[in-house]
């Protein structure tokens, strides 16, 4: 495959798979941002069950520090959801009072809401008595690992999904090519014929119908014009048509 061809074909192939990426890349995008959302609304959901239990002893009057049970009730979550890092619990100068799970949280909260890095999710919650005031701050970490893999495991069967819509595409793209070989030949053919009329060469040199194939509207039309040319052809080589002289 060379020529007008070959660099038809090579445009189609590269247009589809730039197209095929900019989707995929775009279908990642959208399933990190709502992935993103999930695991946030998922962690404020948690954090609300802990605020919840925190806040009847601290409606009493009583500091974090001062609970009893506080331990307890930040090492439920953790064993109710086995992919939580940690859940600590900071007073309102961001010093760390207790925390549970099996990685440490040693760093204070750097503001309130919900923090992504690269592999992992953190959402920070303010806890107030019942006058509006401070009483310190919830953190509620997932596991690297578990968020990371997540993303890495959809991405991939994206990645793969992209892979075989090309695969999938390619035999169109052959079809496409074909069909515009037929008019390629056609045009080739016309341009020929056209240039011999030019230099009024032998019959014997026109350009045979085997050459050409199809059955668009385009073919017929220069197949119907192909006699014209013919009997253009068979004027004497030394005596070419004059101007107003009709073939």
């Amino acid at each position: 495959m060379t020529g007008l061809t070959g660099k038809v074909a090579a445009a189609l192939i590269a247009v589809l798979a730039m197209a095929i990426t900019l989707t995929t890349t775009l279908n990642i995008l959208r399933y990190e941002e709502a992935y993103d959302r999930l695991v946030t609304q998922r962690l404020d959901v948690i954090a609300s069950e802990i605020k919840r239990d925190l806040l009847i002893g601290i409606d009493l009057g009583l500091q974090l520090n001062a609970l009893e049970n506080l331990q307890d009730i930040l090492q439920r979550p953790v064993n109710q959801y086995p992919d939580l890092a940690n859940v600590a619990v900071y007073n309102c100068k961001r010093q760390l009072i207790a925390s549970s799970g099996d990685t440490p949280a040693t760093a204070a909260p750097s503001s309130v809401g919900t923090h992504f890095n690269k592999n992992s999710a953190t959402v920070t919650a303010a806890l107030t008595d019942s006058l509006g005031a401070c009483a310190g701050y919830l953190s509620i970490a997932q596991h690297d690992d578990v968020f990371a893999a997540t993303r890495a495991s959809v991405r991939q069967t994206l990645i793969w999904a992209g892979l075989i819509a090309m695969l999938v595409a390619l035999p169109s793209l052959y079809f496409i090519v074909r069909l515009f070989r037929r008019h390629n030949r056609l045009l080739d053919a016309l341009n020929s014929d056209a240039s011999q009329l030019e230099r009024q060469e032998a019959l014997d040199n026109l350009t045979t119908d085997d050459a050409i194939s199809g059955d668009e509207a385009l073919l017929k039309a220069y197949v119907a014009a192909r006699e014209p040319l013919r009997r253009a052809l068979q004027q004497p080589h030394n005596s070419p048509l004059r101007e107003g002289e009709s073939a």
